[in-house]
C-alpha cells in the first residue's frame, strides 16, 4: 500500500514545478502572501518554462506511468539536465527573450538560464525525494541504488 501511494506521489511530483507557482501565486492574490524574491522566482519560472514544462511532463509521465518507484527516482535525477535544452529551443523558437541574432546571444541566454533551471530543478528534485522517503518508508539512497531492477 506504501509502495502505490509512493508512486501516485511520485506522478503527482512531475508536475510540481507546475503547481507549486500556481499555488504560490494563488497565495498572493488571495492576499496571504506579499511580494518577495521567493514569488518571483517562482511565478518568473512558470512565465518563462510554463509551456515546455508542461509538454515535458506530460511526456515524462506517459514514459512512466508502468515503471517501478526506482525508475521516477532515476528520472528525477536527469530530469533539470534533460529538460535545459528542451527549454533553450523553446525559447529561441518562441522569442520569448527577445530574437537571437547570433551563436554568442544563444550562448549568453544559457549563460543565464542553465543555472536557473538547474538550482531550480534540484530544488524541486529535493522535494520529491523528501515526500518519496515519507511515503515508500525507506532510504531513497536504497532505492536509487537498488541494482536488481536493472
Amino acid at each position: 500500500m506504501r509502495s502505490h501511494t509512493a508512486i501516485w506521489y511520485a506522478r503527482i511530483a512531475i508536475f510540481l514545478p507546475l503547481l507549486v507557482p500556481a499555488c504560490v501565486y494563488l497565495l498572493h492574490v488571495l492576499g496571504l502572501v506579499g511580494p518577495s524574491l521567493v514569488l518571483g522566482v517562482l511565478v518568473g519560472s512558470i512565465l518563462l518554462a510554463g509551456i515546455p514544462y508542461t509538454v515535458f511532463a506530460f511526456v515524462a509521465v506517459a514514459f512512466l506511468w508502468n515503471r517501478r518507484l526506482i525508475e521516477y527516482t532515476r528520472w528525477s535525477v536527469r530530469a533539470p539536465v534533460i529538460f535545459v535544452p528542451i527549454l533553450g529551443l523553446f525559447l529561441v523558437w518562441s522569442q520569448l527573450l527577445g530574437r537571437v541574432r547570433s551563436i554568442l546571444e544563444f550562448c549568453d541566454m544559457l549563460l543565464v538560464t542553465i543555472p536557473l533551471v538547474l538550482i531550480v530543478g534540484y530544488a524541486y528534485v529535493g522535494l520529491f525525494y523528501v515526500g518519496v522517503r515519507v511515503l515508500s518508508g525507506s532510504s531513497t539512497t536504497s532505492v536509487v541504488s537498488d541494482v536488481s531492477s536493472v
